[in-house]
């Protein structure tokens, strides 16, 4: 995985996956949610898409932290 820019300053770095797809890494303030992390890499958002972080379960307002990674997830690829 890509290490993104340096984190110091009250910012965190974490990487938004998609399958087949290599990783996007964007910094974004401390105590950003997902919703912050989808809108910074333009993500648009899909009432069917589901979110995990670093493997968990994930909704727009948690928050995350430094090191990880989002990863997106159609019904499609999920094989439904």
């Amino acid at each position: 995985m890509q290490k993104a820019e340096n984190t110091s300053g009250g910012s965190i770095a974490v990487s938004v996956a998609r399958l087949g797809q290599e990783a996007l890494p964007v910094v974004l303030p401390a105590g950003a949610s997902v919703r912050d992390a989808l809108a910074k890499a333009g993500v648009s958002t899909s009432d069917r898409t589901e979110y995990f972080v670093s493997g968990v379960r994930a909704d727009f307002e948690d928050v995350l932290e430094d090191g990880d990674v989002l990863a997106l997830v159609t019904p499609k690829q999920a094989g439904a």
